[in-house]
């Protein structure tokens, strides 16, 4: 009668979503729709039918019955279930110590103080050769562990903390794509069944992580797995997992630097790192005040917020019962008021400072609501000198990675995820690693690929930058304090936005009353500049009906940059006078500058540098170009400029193409194709052999003593090397001695080995040409003849026969 019953309800939601599944493919077919150049029908009908079951007028309960529904344990995957007992009270002391510390000053952090109890966990692993419909076989839940960590090829382990706005969800409904992280990567994965909120509000979800975590490391009594690592660690998460992911690291960090120590299970444990963090989607600003909240919407099945027309802030909307409204009651799911701008609930909210010291973060986004904040947090984490990858998917919606697994971006967002951990557990990310410290942008089509530095990363929140001032062809733009960011803060500042600039942002013509603004110089954005536009009140307090507000939260006097203005450059010459040369041996036909960006110690002998040439003019190059001519394009080491002279010494380094290619691109150098690099260090390595020889026959020159003591090393290593090449050819010979004698004797099938036997064999008899001592009786000969000469007839009937026409 149940499966009826489901059979019924899947019925009815699919007929009440027909029409708008017509209506989407409908409009994507005529691109009628907004997103139809970013999205394909499939991604577009999946964000439209999700749009639907985001019911947010159901009450908590419910919402949070229907997300947890266990789909069962089938497939390729082994689940061992777990509890962790309760650590005792130091891990929850631990955890508000580093509320405390990371607190503001003066700003009162009233919460309520969560009990400790044992914590709920899913170790995941791969299960080899079963298909998708395979029961889990019914034995103990240790045994299931020992077989998960069997198949286990690897000895990471990965601690998985699932999204679902803090609110929803369950390891159980992560299960399918964890099981293909470990099938990718090999490792063990743990998923936290934390505390949810509005049940449990903060710090509850972190202090069960910090000792699912700590239980990894230091197993409790009773535990099924062997201590861990931690540098063999790697902490991932969703949406709301990547929230809880970064504030645990931020947890970590705080108590490295303070307590250093903590008492887990009646032992003193030392804090101690993850090998690296991993984070799809993170939800890092839980106000929810990024401006991409609202203009991503379209291309995601994430609601805005729910905001009244005459209150700034609004409870979120659902029908009350036993979990919500709380009592004594509270403005959001998850903390008070007063908490919503602390570190460890918004990481957003973070100094760069704090994130010093931190393992490589990786992250991925899509064109999502949650876009903003976390290309702003990755930026901020990278200031503070963590390697970390970002990658954006143009047009893709909320944690695609997990909704469409079997999509090509989320296919390469799994493989990106997979080869960070490996690299992170084998500490081979670097600051100066391939792909670190930029943000890789997948175009939609995904046939293409931007690479921009983090640190250059700007113009990406146009709502919160004020003024667009235009210097030396660099927009410089400033951000509203982060806790008076509300929808209608944003809302005046576009609309003076708009009085003030064209669409393109660029300062209008204004009437000669007005100050002129010299373009040329570049201006300084000052409070005073932000807040004059707006005419009515800038800050006024969010609405919370059930609760007193503090009014130091919303006083926003400052003004944080999110760009850090530049020292201003000059040139003491005419840039100009010197004209862009083609590279004629570049096979892409790279243009490059033939100027010496070499500042001159005195102006007046460099006011025009043609008319005052150095006595090496004809040596000193940019790009490894002469300034005067195009008979050498190359030059010797020490005349080298430094573009030229980092390359060279890179790929001696041994250093990929990509990664010199993404080293300029970070420091604003030459835009080397990276086909070009490999090309341009050849012809200078020949160069400069060329030129060591000349040097060394006019006496310029002379072998080095370490260099005279490889030369017999490199002798010898030739000589093995011809050898290898000789034995190699001659192998090659009797390879086509049988393809010769197949070609004439089709049925002769015989290795080219064999043909050396048997020619060295024919040559010692000096016989015919048949070798006699193979000790063969003469009736076995004849049946052997009479066999191939079947076998003869039987080929030319066929090469004689009449073939089919095809």
């Amino acid at each position: 009668m149940s499966t009826i019953r489901n059979r019924l309800a899947l019925l009815k939601m699919i007929l009440a979503r027909l029409p708008l599944a017509l209506k989407t493919i409908v409009c994507h077919g005529l691109r009628l729709s907004p997103v139809s150049k970013k999205q394909d029908l499939r991604t577009e009908l999946l964000v439209a039918i999700i749009r639907t079951f985001m019911d947010e007028s159901l009450s908590v309960s419910e919402q949070q019955r229907r997300s947890m529904r266990d789909p069962g344990i089938k497939g390729p995957m082994w689940i061992s279930k777990v509890t962790i007992s309760a650590p005792g009270d130091a891990v929850r002391a631990a955890v508000l110590q580093a509320v405390d510390t990371l607190s503001e000053s003066g700003i009162s952090q009233a919460f309520e103080v969560p009990a400790v109890i044992p914590v709920e966990a899913e170790w995941t692993g791969y299960r080899g050769g079963v298909d998708k419909n395979a029961p889990q076989p019914d034995i103990s839940e240790k045994e299931k562990y020992e077989a998960l960590e069997a198949e286990a090829k690897s000895d990471m382990v990965i601690l998985y903390i699932h999204g679902g706005a803090l609110c929803l969800m369950d390891p159980c409904t992560h299960r399918v794509p964890v099981a293909h992280i470990c099938k990718l990567t090999g490792a063990r994965v743990l998923s936290v069944r934390y505390r949810l909120a509005p049940q449990n509000p903060f710090p509850a979800a972190l202090v069960d992580i910090l000792t699912a975590y700590l239980a990894l490391i230091h197993p409790p009594p009773g535990s099924f797995h062997e201590p861990i690592p931690a540098d063999k660690i790697i902490i991932s998460g969703d949406s709301a997992g990547g929230n809880l992911s970064l504030a645990l690291l931020q947890t970590l960090l705080t108590l490295k630097r303070g307590l250093s120590t903590v008492r887990f299970h009646n032992k003193v444990v030392s804090i101690e790192l993850p090998a690296g963090v991993a984070l799809h989607s993170p939800w890092c600003d839980i106000t929810r005040s990024m401006p991409s909240i609202f203009e991503n919407a379209k291309y995601d099945y994430i609601p805005p917020p729910y905001e009244p027309v005459k209150a700034m802030y609004h409870p979120i909307p659902s029908l009350p019962d036993e979990f919500w409204p709380q009592n004594p009651p509270r403005s959001d799911y998850y903390c008070n008021s007063n908490l919503v701008i602390h570190p460890l609930v918004t990481p957003l909210a973070c100094s760069t400072d704090l994130w010093k010291g931190a393992p490589p973060v990786y992250v991925t986004i899509g064109e999502e609501s949650l876009a903003d904040e976390g290309l702003l947090t990755a930026r901020k984490i990278h200031q503070a000198g963590v390697p970390v990858v970002i990658e954006q998917y143009e047009g893709m919606p909320h944690c695609f990675g997990l909704i469409m697994m079997d999509s090509v971006p989320a296919k390469a967002f799994i493989q990106g995820w997979s080869q960070f951990c490996r690299d992170a557990v084998a500490r081979s990310i670097h600051p100066l690693s391939s792909g670190v410290g930029n943000l890789i942008f997948h175009n939609a089509g995904w046939r293409s690929t931007k690479l921009l530095p983090l640190d250059k990363v700007h113009g990406l929140i146009k709502s919160i930058h004020t003024s667009y001032f235009f210097a030396n062809s660099e927009a410089i733009g400033y951000v509203l304090p982060f806790k008076c960011r509300t929808r209608r803060t944003y809302q005046h500042i576009e609309a003076e936005n708009d009085k003030m600039s064209s669409k393109r942002r660029i300062p209008p013509k204004r009437s000669r009353k007005d100050k002129v603004i010299d373009r040329d110089k570049r201006v300084k954005i000052t409070n005073d500049m932000i807040f004059r536009p707006v005419k009515e009140p800038r800050y006024m307090p969010p609405y919370f009906a059930h609760e007193p507000l503090n009014p130091s939260l919303y006083a926003g006097e400052m003004a944080m940059s999110i760009l850090p203005v530049p020292n201003t450059i000059s040139f003491p010459y005419n840039i100009e006078a010197y004209q862009p040369i083609e590279d004629e041996g570049d096979s892409d036909g790279e243009i490059e500058r033939n100027v010496d960006l070499c500042f001159p110690t005195s102006t007046k002998a460099t006011s025009n540098p043609v008319q005052n040439p150095s006595p090496k003019d004809h040596r000193i190059v940019v790009g490894g170009r002469p300034v005067e001519g195009k008979g050498r394009k190359l030059c010797a080491i020490e005349d080298m400029d430094e573009d030229d002279k980092l390359l060279y010494f890179l790929k001696l380094a041994k250093w990929t193409e990509r990664e010199i290619h993404s080293k300029f691109a970070s420091e604003g150098r030459i835009n080397y194709n990276i086909k070009t690099i490999g090309t341009r260090f050849s012809r200078m390595r020949h160069f400069i052999m060329a030129e060591n020889d000349r040097r060394l026959e006019e006496g310029n020159a002379a072998w080095l003593e370490a260099e005279e003591k490889v030369l017999p090393r490199a002798v010898a290593f030739a000589a093995e090397q011809i050898e290898k090449e000789r034995l190699a050819l001659e192998q090659r010979k009797w390879e086509l001695v049988s393809e010769y004698i197949q070609k004439r004797e089709p049925l002769a099938m015989y290795s080219g080995e064999a043909c050396r036997q048997q020619y060295e064999a024919v040559g010692k008899k000096k016989g015919s040409g048949s070798c006699k001592d193979q000790k063969i009786p003469a009736w076995k000969m004849a049946k052997l003849a009479s066999d191939r000469q079947q076998q003869v007839s039987l080929l030319e009937h066929f090469k004689r026969a009449v073939r089919p026409e095809v």
